[in-house]
């Protein structure tokens, strides 16, 4: 007969080390599998705007690049539009919401092709200092048109009930 050498057994310092580790990493997949089925978001991704449904179709109102060339507001179609209305002279609160603007299309990563940005400035003229002032912000489209023109534009934007 042979005799048999007895299993060692794991120390039970070692068995600790164990669950702690296997519990180190299971515990955070536990945690959010707890969120999803408590359906918990954080409250700072949440979406604070509304989707227009159904979609409406915007009248072409005929409007001038801030270099004086003409362009239709039906050449901004195909893509996902942000535009922003303000007065020609921007002031600091007009050019935050162009800089803010800026930073949802960078957000949008390999998809900042799908947008655009167009401000539409009320008494823009070429010779205005609107370029100089918007200069950092190459990816916008600045376009004017006559007060009536724009109001006709910003009006179709406007919500029943708003």
């Amino acid at each position: 007969m042979t005799e048999t050498s007895p299993k060692p057994r794991p120390s039970r310092s070692g068995l600790i080390i164990m669950i702690v580790l296997v519990a180190l990493f299971a515990l955070p997949e536990i945690i959010v599998v707890g969120l999803q089925v408590v359906k918990w978001r954080p409250e700072s991704t949440t979406n604070k705007g509304d989707l227009v449904l159904p979609a409406r179709t915007i009248n072409d109102i005929d409007l001038l690049t801030i270099e004086n060339k003409p362009v239709k507001f039906s050449n901004f179609r195909e893509k996902w539009t942000m535009i922003y209305f303000a007065d020609a002279a921007c002031d600091e609160s007009c050019v935050k919401n162009i800089y803010l603007m800026r930073q949802v299309h960078k957000a949008l990563g390999k998809e900042h092709g799908r947008f655009q940005a167009v401000f539409v400035a009320m008494g823009a003229t070429p010779a205005s200092p609107l370029q100089a002032k918007l200069k950092d912000y190459p990816g916008l489209t600045i376009i004017s048109g006559s007060r009536q023109n724009v109001d006709t534009l910003a009006q179709q934007f406007v919500l029943p009930g708003s």
